[in-house]
């Protein structure tokens, strides 16, 4: 029997609303193979772990455009910061 060892990729994002401010309780979509929301923490950071290496969307809403798009590799962490429009993201 054979065991592969699948290395995961993580992808963090900064929501900073648009004075430049961290925005905590920002909703944000993680789109490629499959879809994740979360929302911000209190330093609006936002982290999508377990995910496989690919290219990704985020989102505020996911009928928008998207706000970012992030490609992440096997077992590597890809980093955004994103600006929220006024009426999105919360």
């Amino acid at each position: 029997m054979r065991f592969a060892l699948v290395r995961t990729a993580t992808v963090s994002v900064l929501v900073l609303d648009r004075a430049g401010k961290p925005r905590p309780g920002a909703a944000i979509a993680l789109c490629g193979e499959g879809v994740a929301t979360r929302l911000s923490d209190e330093s609006g950071r936002v982290r999508f772990a377990g995910w496989k290496a690919g290219t990704y969307e985020i989102k505020a809403d996911l009928e928008a455009s998207p706000l970012a798009t992030v490609s992440v590799a096997p077992g590597g962490t890809a980093e955004a910061t994103v600006t929220l429009p006024e009426d999105e993201g919360g």
